[in-house]
């Protein structure tokens, strides 16, 4: 019987792996070949358009191609590396009614006998919100019962989309982010103005939502958080900033807007403001086809975390748009130590938000007391008074979740001229911390004969941005018995040193990695331990 121990440790250290694995192309199919005749002309589209692709090859071998039987050849989707075939398409998206996930179509004609030729002929559909640009559809022929290829030759086929969609648009857009100090009532100084333009009739509703409910995905739709499960966007109408005018008129102020008329020339103009400090928000337009003023989805979530975007649901809401993401900051610190002790030395404060597109934070006792921080190549920058990069302090300064509470902590002694010298030195990372709650099994978890295998399971902390967690383990001897006594971090987890942790850091290595969502469990597998005492932990 082999004999395993385990003990635990966990330390805030960042390591990674990298795993790289290669393809070989496959074989030409014996007693098969083609030869390229002549293809249709590359498409010009706009989003949601309809085009038909057709090439057509020779049968330039010793057998007929057959639809339907062994010896069908198919035009499989190949990779743009033109060697990788019978693999998904990066343009999938653009499928109708192809053969397969893997292939395009099969011979137009039935039978394909030597020295004939047919058309393999497939349709793409643009998707509705598909960006502009070029997009290129690779494949060859390839035998279908088995894949090989029948002469490689690196057939593609180009559809340029021309035209951007127009339905509903709002302006600045998704992808930009701005920021305004808030007002001190409400209509104010913070007012910031959206412009809507929509090709569409009838009437539309607007409401602000808090910005991290909304995502948008790659096809330019929007999918929202559904924590409480009720199949319905979360926080439609719940921000903390409200809508202040409507083609510049002045409107109570309030956080939805339902039923505005859409004027003739489908522009229309929308004014949001707010005196709440540490707002994050966008502004939503869209139809409300079935008039109950919230943003349905198509799928009840799953888990409360919002770990997972729901998509929202067209049949009943019809087109909606998503405006840029709009911060509303307290007044900018003034010059000198930032809240400082009774030697005037500044204190570590919470952070409640960061623009990292505009290098702007909030930080203080409190959300209501907090100020407001801009930083640049010119400011000094330190994590524990150790000086690191700009880009290491941006993603390591990371705000609360709800901007209330569980943020970063930093020190802040400020210039707030441009030109000026400001020091920024991060007390406490909780963006990118261990997990405090590792434990480990020894048991038989590969169906051997002995129990050999160690499980480590774990919780990711629910702040973190990181996903990615690395397993390191120390070995402790053939005879050794592992125990608190010498497998202990010999401070809380997490922590941000090892110094003082038994082993060493240094008898620590990286046995592999495992991907955790923020709040969920994960687990890893140590297969085929040897006799002996062993000290994990998680980084």
């Amino acid at each position: 019987m082999r004999r395993i121990s385990t003990a635990i440790t966990a330390a805030a250290l960042a390591l990674s792996m990298t795993l790289g694995l290669t393809g070989q192309p496959a074989q030409a199919a014996v007693g098969f070949d083609s030869s390229y005749q002549f293809e249709s002309a590359f498409l010009v589209l706009k989003p949601g358009d309809t085009g038909t692709f057709a090439v057509f090859f020779a049968n330039t071998g010793s057998t007929a191609w057959v639809v339907g039987s062994p010896t069908q050849v198919n035009l499989a989707i190949c990779a743009p590396d033109k060697v990788t075939c019978n693999t998904t398409s990066p343009n999938a998206a653009f499928a109708s009614a192809w053969l397969s996930t893997t292939a395009y179509a099969t011979s137009t004609k039935s039978v394909v006998s030597p020295g004939d030729f047919s058309p393999f002929s497939y349709t793409v559909k643009v998707p509705a919100f598909q960006q502009l640009g070029t997009y290129r559809f690779n494949g060859d022929l390839v035998l279908g019962s088995t894949g090989e290829r029948i002469h490689p030759e690196g057939y593609y086929q180009d559809a340029t989309i021309s035209t951007p969609p127009v339905a509903l648009g709002i302006t600045p857009a998704y992808s930009v982010a701005e920021d305004n100090e808030v007002s001190t009532t409400v209509p104010g100084n913070g007012q910031h103005t959206y412009t809507v333009t929509t090709s569409l009739s009838g009437t539309m509703t607007f409401a602000t939502i808090e910005g991290a409910n909304v995502v948008q995905n790659s096809d330019g739709t929007y999918s929202f958080c559904d924590k409480n499960q009720d199949k319905k966007a979360d926080g439609v109408g719940a921000s903390g900033v409200l809508i202040t005018g409507f083609n510049g008129t002045s409107v109570p102020p309030s956080t939805v807007l339902i039923n505005q008329a859409i004027p003739s020339s489908g522009t229309m103009t929308v004014t949001i403001d707010s005196a709440t400090k540490n707002q994050r928000a966008r502004l939503v337009a869209w139809q409300d086809k079935n008039q109950n003023s919230q943003i349905d989805l198509t799928t009840q979530s799953s888990d409360n975390t919002c770990n997972t975007f729901q998509a929202y649901d067209v049949a009943n809401d019809g087109l909606l748009a998503v405006s840029g993401l709009k911060y509303y900051f307290p007044a900018k610190g003034q010059f000198g130590a930032q809240f400082p002790d009774g030697s005037g030395n500044s204190q570590c404060e919470q952070v409640y938000r960061h623009d990292t597109a505009n290098n702007v934070f909030s930080a203080g006792p409190t959300t209501d007391t907090s100020l407001r921080y801009n930083y640049d190549s010119n400011d000094i920058f330190q994590i524990n008074n150790t000086q690191v990069t700009l880009d290491v302090f941006k993603a390591n300064l990371t705000p609360a979740p709800d901007g209330i509470s569980g943020g970063s902590t930093v020190k802040t002694n400020y210039d707030p001229n441009p030109s000026g010298f400001s020091n920024f030195n991060i007390c406490q990372s909780v963006g990118f911390q261990a997990p405090s709650n590792v434990s480990a099994a020894v048991g038989n978890f590969d169906n051997g004969s002995v129990a050999e295998d160690v499980r480590i399971t774990f919780t990711a902390p629910s702040a973190n941005q990181n996903q990615a967690y690395n397993i390191q383990r120390a070995s402790l001897g053939s005879t050794t018995t592992a125990s608190s006594a010498n497998c202990n971090l010999n401070s809380a987890a997490p922590a941000t040193t090892d110094s003082s942790g038994t082993p060493a850091g240094t008898s620590f290595a990286t046995i592999g990695s495992v991907t955790v969502q923020p709040n969920q469990s994960g687990t890893f597998t140590n297969f085929d331990l040897a006799n002996g005492g062993y000290c994990y932990r998680v980084t």
